[in-house]
């Protein structure tokens, strides 16, 4: 962590996320953030005001009315899920500019966002302070190789080529044919870009061993596993915490999961 900026990180042709992000993140770090304080973050942006609004008055909310005001949306759906719907679809933007097949760049974005409903649903289970931090973290945890496939997507294909033949890491692969791997690049761009610490912690430590239950690292990198497992159609194995409630974890996610992929609006039968 910390001063060295690769060139790869200060040439980057990844679109930063909109200054709302940051305004929105730090309210996470506010105690008692009220509503009116998330409202009035969100003033001019009548997109993310239409997004919030839409997954108000979805089915999957049950709306005995529809509602026509943004805060009337955040009451029905709550200030943190709200917030967690508004960054997840900020960051979508990114993977929609990913120089991948439409399909690939969705399974990318579906794996992050699977990954931040079960962080969140993980911070719950052990108490940790401030869920919707941990939201954001998994969300964000994989940015580096967003950034990698950008910055050279053809050699990344020899990337993906090189983990499935020699039946290694991805992030071995990246380190032998980039030169980084991505989670390192990912702390270092989270930095770069002046985001909360906890989430660079989170892309910096999400394959390093585990180390205690409310590190960032340790608590996303075991949420990326059941991500993993569960994506390939397998039971997920979690070798790091034996006591992880791996069926109740993915069964409080399983909501906000859906409710996050409609509102993005990201999905492979997309036309964008």
């Amino acid at each position: 962590m910390g001063n060295f900026i690769p060139s790869i990180v200060r040439q980057a042709k990844l679109p930063s996320p909109s200054p709302i992000i940051s305004k929105v993140l730090e309210l996470l770090y506010i105690p008692d953030t009220d509503i009116d304080e998330l409202v009035d973050a969100m003033k001019g942006d009548s997109g993310l005001t239409a997004k919030v609004l839409r997954s108000a008055n979805s089915a999957m909310s049950a709306p005995v009315k529809k509602v026509g005001t943004l805060k009337e949306a955040v009451l029905r759906i709550g200030l943190i899920p709200t917030i967690n719907i508004i960054t997840a679809t900020e960051i979508a933007n990114l993977f929609y500019s990913v120089p991948l097949p439409y399909g690939d760049a969705f399974k990318l974005w579906e794996h992050n966002v699977l990954v931040a409903c079960l962080s969140e649903a993980y911070a719950k289970h052990y108490k940790l302070d401030y869920p919707g931090r941990w939201f954001s973290a998994g969300l964000m945890h994989d940015i580096g190789r967003l950034l990698l496939i950008h910055h050279n997507p053809a050699k990344y294909s020899e990337v993906i080529e090189l983990a499935k033949s020699e039946e290694i890491e991805l992030s071995q692969a990246e380190q032998s044919v980039m030169g980084f791997a991505h989670d390192e690049l990912g702390g270092i761009l989270l930095e770069f870009w002046e985001m909360p610490g906890d989430l660079a912690k989170a892309a910096y430590g999400h394959h390093k061993p585990f180390e205690n239950v409310d590190d960032y690292g340790s608590g996303i990198g075991v949420c990326n596993q059941i991500a993993n497992d569960l994506m390939m159609g397998e039971k997920p194995k979690i070798s790091d915490i034996p006591a992880v409630p791996v069926e109740k974890l993915v069964a409080n996610a399983a909501e906000m999961f859906e409710i996050i992929k409609e509102a993005s609006g990201f999905s492979p039968d997309s036309d964008s």
